[in-house]
């Protein structure tokens, strides 16, 4: 599965009188992003060799 042409979560958070992104949805959308990768996938992220994912970032 190609996760650029068949996604399997988007993420859009509006705030009514939110101020800045940043400040607001920001959080809000984290949560939402760490709920997915962490609790429903069950993504290990201590795990990851950041070298190795920058080089698969520049492939």
């Amino acid at each position: 599965q190609n996760e650029f042409i068949e996604p399997q979560i988007a993420v859009a958070v509006f705030v009514e009188n939110g101020l800045h992104g940043s400040s607001v949805a920001g959080p809000i959308a984290k949560a939402v992003t760490d709920a997915y990768l962490l609790d429903i996938l069950q993504i290990d992220f201590s795990a990851l060799d950041p070298e190795q994912l920058i080089s698969q970032a520049n492939d």
